[in-house]
């Protein structure tokens, strides 16, 4: 499989001062599927050419790759008309559509709105990765 990617080498803080960051993400998908963590010392190596440098690989997503992500906000009637957060993933997961995920922390400003004056609605970014080929 061949796939429009990115790939990004960083030293980020946090990981102590003996590591390189390396992420690999597919640009289509929209998502990071790769992270390697590599001593500085081997790192070295690597640039010099050495083969098979021991390094930490963490891979997830694979089923998303080389896929095209499609997104769309989505709005929904709050059954208990509040701006509980916890009720608005409870319902959100229980009316989502078949193979689509969201994106449930309802934290942002605009997660919340009203409607009319009596009925709090709520808003979320839903997902769902899908072939090319799919795409009409």
């Amino acid at each position: 499989m061949k796939i429009d990617g990115q790939i990004t080498i960083s030293a980020p803080q946090g990981w102590g001062d003996d590591y390189i960051e390396i992420r690999i993400h597919d640009e289509k998908a929209v998502i990071r599927f790769c992270e390697i963590h590599v001593k500085y010392a081997d790192f070295a190596k690597l640039l010099t050419g050495l083969p098979f440098v021991k390094c930490d690989i963490e891979v997830e997503g694979l089923e998303k790759v080389g896929k095209v992500m499609e997104w769309q906000t989505f709005e929904f009637r709050m059954p208990d008309n509040s701006t509980n957060k916890e009720a608005a993933k409870k319902e959100i997961n229980r009316i989502m559509f078949p193979g689509w995920t969201c994106s449930d922390n309802f934290s942002s400003q605009y997660s919340f709105f009203r409607v009319d004056a009596e009925q709090w609605w709520a808003r979320a970014t839903i997902r769902r990765w899908v072939d090319g080929n799919d795409i009409p």
